[in-house]
């Protein structure tokens, strides 16, 4: 059955000098991003695709989860659309994959995120579901089970199987 894991980027300073994209993670961001880099670990051993926003918080977050989680190092794609990007536009950004894909990992930001979370959840009957209308802190990481390609997600095709958020992982 594929697989969609999406992640908020960890905490980054408030204010980058360079503008928001350049904003950088803190130091309790990536202790953040190490610590759910193990629970991504647990969920997803080895992801097929991985989609970043192109910001550098949402890329270090990447490099955070790969290395501290023991993760290996996977072909990742830099996309600009995921940087703010609506729900609408991250489920356009999924449609390009093959339909052979079984399994993705997504890094971006909310509210888009937290949007397409509550939108593919309305099926899904899990208590997940009602933590993750309540919260979505940085860090947070989201799967879903599809039951059909990945390319042909909808809140019909999926199912959340896991919401888990760094407070839950010390």
């Amino acid at each position: 059955m594929p697989t969609l894991v999406l992640i908020r980027h960890a905490s980054a300073e408030a204010h980058g000098l360079a503008g928001d994209r350049s904003r950088q993670l803190t130091d309790s961001g990536r202790s953040e991003a190490r610590r759910m880099g193990a629970v991504l670990k647990r969920i997803l051993p080895a992801p097929a695709i991985v989609l970043c926003s192109e910001s550098v918080r949402a890329q270090q977050t990447w490099e955070q989860l790969s290395g501290g989680g023991g993760y290996p190092r996977a072909v990742v794609q830099y996309c600009p659309e995921l940087y703010l990007g609506s729900s609408t536009v991250i489920l356009e950004h999924l449609q390009p994959l093959s339909p052979q894909t079984e399994s993705a990992v997504l890094i971006g930001h909310n509210p888009g995120l937290h949007e397409l979370t509550l939108r593919l959840s309305t099926n899904s009957g899990r208590q997940d579901v009602a933590r993750a209308t309540r919260i979505f802190p940085p860090a947070t990481v989201v799967c879903f089970e599809i039951s059909g390609a990945l390319c042909t997600l909808s809140a019909d095709t999926s199912e959340l199987v896991r919401f888990a958020i760094p407070d839950d992982h010390p």
